[in-house]
């Protein structure tokens, strides 16, 4: 992991929540001489597309009769605390695996307002002009302006168009900072929902095997700078990916370990 200098950039922005926040200024630091992420490009794409999705892992709790529960998705009042190009990143996947789950679910009344959050997460980090399509997609995403099949059309295809669209940019950091925030909170939704469901041997046995997941955001974190917004979690991902390996077979016992594992780094992220 390589040093980094950081610089501030004042930016002003509104998160849609209340007028007061809508107006008020926000520093968003963004990173000078450090890492050359593009030298990464092809290894980042690699470990992307070759890792499950956030859609997989979703539609997977949904077909084996997990319920939408609200109250485990991240707050959307979390939107304002992430400052750094760091933690709006990894928040903006969190926020598109609980756009996709509620998607999934036909919550129409949620999927609006978290696709109006991940715009204004897109204009926080300036990168608009890298993910064009998928930033048209978003502003589709509203309540005025759509019906319940549009909506459930747009959401189902931004996360595709903006990974595509991310893969061939230049802001492969975003796009692998992306990337694990989403499957930090598909993994978290997975270990919550196995753990409420009555009978979840299947569901138990599918977490076992997403190993390849915990790998794949253990090498994408190890990418990133010492001294980086990652670095103070970069033991409790390395924890995750050591579980996994220790632990070839999943019981009950192990469910229960993972969960709190997760649940711990995920919180911590965003803040929660």
């Amino acid at each position: 992991m390589k040093n980094t200098i950081f610089a501030g950039l004042l930016v002003t922005v509104g998160f849609g929540c209340t007028q007061k926040s809508a107006n008020r200024q926000q520093e968003v630091v963004v990173p000078v001489d450090s890492v050359d992420f593009t030298v990464f490009r092809e290894e980042i794409n690699s470990i992307i597309q070759s890792s499950p999705k956030e859609l997989n892992i979703i539609n997977f709790v949904n077909e084996k009769g997990a319920s939408y529960i609200f109250d485990l998705t991240l707050p959307a009042g979390n939107a304002e605390k992430f400052e750094t190009q760091e933690e709006i990143s990894l928040s903006w996947g969190a926020y598109m695996t609980d756009m996709i789950y509620a998607n999934t679910y036909n919550r129409y009344d949620v999927v609006p307002y978290l696709g109006e959050i991940i715009k204004k997460m897109t204009e926080r980090l300036g990168v608009r002009d890298q993910i064009p399509k998928t930033v048209r997609m978003l502003g589709q995403l509203s309540r005025d302006q759509v019906n319940k099949d549009s909506l459930d059309y747009f959401a189902s295809q931004v996360v595709g168009t903006c990974r595509k669209e991310l893969s061939a940019g230049e802001v492969s950091e975003v796009y692998a900072l992306v990337f694990i925030g989403a499957s930090i909170e598909s993994f978290y939704l997975l270990t919550q929902l196995t753990t409420y469901a009555k009978d979840n041997q299947e569901m138990i046995r599918y977490l076992s095997e997403r190993r390849d997941l915990a790998k794949s955001i253990l090498r994408l974190t190890e990418l990133f700078p010492t001294g980086g917004a990652l670095h103070p979690y970069f033991e409790k991902i390395s924890s995750i990916s050591g579980y996994f390996d220790s632990h070839p077979d999943f019981t009950e016992k192990e469910l229960n370990e993972l969960t709190i594992l997760i649940r711990d780094i995920r919180n911590d992220l965003f803040h929660v």
